[in-house]
């Protein structure tokens, strides 16, 4: 379909990327510490980040995303340091038996260099390399909490590590998150790899579930994937914003969806492109961006979101805070066990309504809500499913194959 350029256009991006050999600058986090700081400031990127060269202005929502995401390219070095929780543990977190694993910060190093580090190879497309180091054990208090321990950790890890992982030797009470994460405070005007984890508070805790000897040699390591998700500034999807994780379809949510359909897994699913294009795996150049023009219909071919390379999503702006991304999820490499591939769309929310705050709710504290189906959202759009309408857009796949073709339409708001 051809379009006039004056009733529609296809926003054309150019991606200069600074090649690095570690991770790009970090932002805030969701659950940051109280003073962290929310966004880097418009038109300035931290040494270490992406430069972008732009055709044509970004949408203000989608300008706002990149400015307040960061980049995760090359090394991550994270120390895995071990809570030893003692008998009489008093904080509502740790379970009340008596169990506690013997855990060593080497071993579980070890175990995460094989499992995690492949996931996010795999995920990043080896963009990303998550380098888990043996950090020590800290002997916890009665009354300490899993922050307080995190906190010890972060206190004494070295100056060269940019995160630490802390895993309890008790597990979680079955009222209690497994586990939580942080990417800690912006650093400023410095990349990663010069930006230590005592200073940033870059980090993340977990219970000793994931490591139960039930398990067998291989650990449930889906958890830690979904918490090291925090540490690059990943928030949850699904439709709601608390602790429900009710989307099957993202790492960000339920990671532990796919044993639901083989109990052997412990890998977690893949991930949506919005959480690849914050982490800059996904160059804008892979981007599509449509124009609110009312009435015409436009004609797009995705690749799976999931792949190297092509157009693999498609932006959708709704106002200066809220954008709609549409995607290509196929049933294939880590999202193998899906029912069924298809499109599905992500509502991007900043608002200050998103987080429930006076301010915008940029960087981690954005909102992703699963528009298409209903929990745990397995039902994508396919040639046979109708029409998905929502935020003034419609969307219509009408061909599903090696690529998606997606009619999309702007209607009103």
């Amino acid at each position: 379909m051809r379009l006039s350029p004056t009733r529609r256009r296809r926003w054309r991006i150019v991606l200069a990327v600074l090649l690095i050999s570690s991770v790009g600058a970090c932002s805030s986090a969701t659950d940051a510490p109280p003073n962290a700081a929310t966004s880097s400031p418009p038109n300035t990127a931290p040494p270490g980040s992406p430069t972008t060269t732009l055709e044509h202005s970004l949408p203000p929502s989608v300008h706002d995303f990149l400015s307040s995401t960061s980049a995760f390219l090359g090394t991550d070095r994270i120390e895995v340091w071990v809570c030893e929780v003692p008998q009489g543990a008093t904080d509502p977190t740790f379970n009340r038996s008596t169990l506690r694993l013997a855990l060593d910060p080497s071993v579980l190093s070890g175990l995460l260099n094989k499992y995690v580090t492949a996931y996010y190879q795999q995920l990043s497309h080896g963009a990303y390399q998550p380098a888990f180091l043996p950090g020590r054990i800290h002997q916890m208090t009665v009354d300490e909490s899993p922050q307080d321990c995190l906190d010890a950790a972060l206190n004494s890890s070295a100056a060269t590590t940019s995160g630490v992982l802390a895993v309890a030797t008790a597990e979680n009470a079955a009222t209690a998150a497994g586990g939580f994460g942080t990417i800690g405070y912006i650093c400023a005007s410095r990349p990663l790899s010069r930006c230590p984890a005592a200073s940033t508070r870059r980090g993340a805790y977990v219970g000793a579930s994931d490591f139960h000897p039930d398990w067998g040699p291989e650990p449930a390591v889906d958890l830690e994937e979904h918490e090291l998700g925090h540490m690059l500034g990943w928030t949850h999807s699904g439709d709601d914003i608390g602790e429900d994780h009710n989307s099957g379809i993202d790492v960000m949510s339920n990671s532990a969806a796919p044993r639901s359909f083989d109990p052997g897994r412990r890998d977690g699913q893949d991930t949506l492109g919005i959480n690849r294009l914050a982490a800059r795996w996904l160059p804008l150049s892979d981007v599509a961006i449509d124009q609110p023009i009312q009435g015409t219909a436009q004609t797009f071919a995705l690749r799976p979101s999931t792949g190297a390379s092509g157009t693999r999503l498609l932006v959708l702006p709704v106002d200066s805070n809220r954008f709609l991304t549409v995607e290509y999820l196929p049933k294939s490499g880590l999202d193998s066990f899906f029912p069924t591939g298809g499109v599905t769309v992500t509502l991007i929310d900043q608002s200050p309504a998103a987080c429930n705050q006076a301010t915008r709710c940029l960087g981690p504290r954005r909102r992703q809500l699963t528009e298409v189906g209903t929990a745990p959202f397995f039902d994508l759009l396919t040639p046979r499913s109708g029409e998905w309408t929502g935020q003034g857009w419609s969307v219509k796949v009408t061909g599903l194959s090696d690529v998606a073709t997606v009619q999309v339409k702007f209607s009103s708001r």
